[in-house]
């Protein structure tokens, strides 16, 4: 079962899109329908409520990779060790620089700073599961889909 949380599933949308999409920097913000989605300042996903904390703007930083900037707080997701936060923006910090590959029906999302997968720890389904990045390994826990 594909995993579908936190702003990864909207991080996904947004990105995958992003290259082909004309229009400015901060265009609409992305959401999705339902599922988790990462929302709190520690990284873990939280059950969808279509709040603006779960909206992200994605701005394009050059190199194919893009900064999301959550729409409720401004802040921006943040690879840092790997764990996953949101912190303050800084264009020029790669910890908050992120890329997508898609693939059939899913896509990996990768940091720039490290070059790790987004990825729910330990494979978990639970609530508040904390979202870490981690070696790339095509596991069901590095796998987004996205919303609909």
């Amino acid at each position: 079962m594909r995993r579908a949380y936190a702003s990864l599933l909207a991080l996904c949308l947004a990105l995958a899109g992003a290259p082909v999409t004309a229009g400015p920097a901060q265009a609409a913000p992305q959401t999705i329908a339902n599922g988790t989605r990462f929302t709190d300042r520690s990284g873990n996903p939280v059950h969808a409520h279509g709040g603006g904390d779960q909206k992200y703007w994605f701005k394009p930083v050059g190199g194919g990779h893009h900064q999301p900037v959550v729409r409720s707080s401004g802040l921006c997701v943040q690879e840092n060790a790997s764990t996953v936060t949101q912190e303050d923006c800084d264009a020029s910090a790669t910890g908050q620089q992120w890329s997508v590959t898609t693939t059939g029906s899913y896509a990996t999302v990768v940091s720039r700073a490290t070059g790790e997968c987004l990825d729910v720890n330990g494979g978990s389904t639970a609530d508040s599961a904390a979202v870490i990045t981690y070696t790339c390994n095509g596991g069901a826990n590095q796998q987004w889909t996205r919303g609909t």
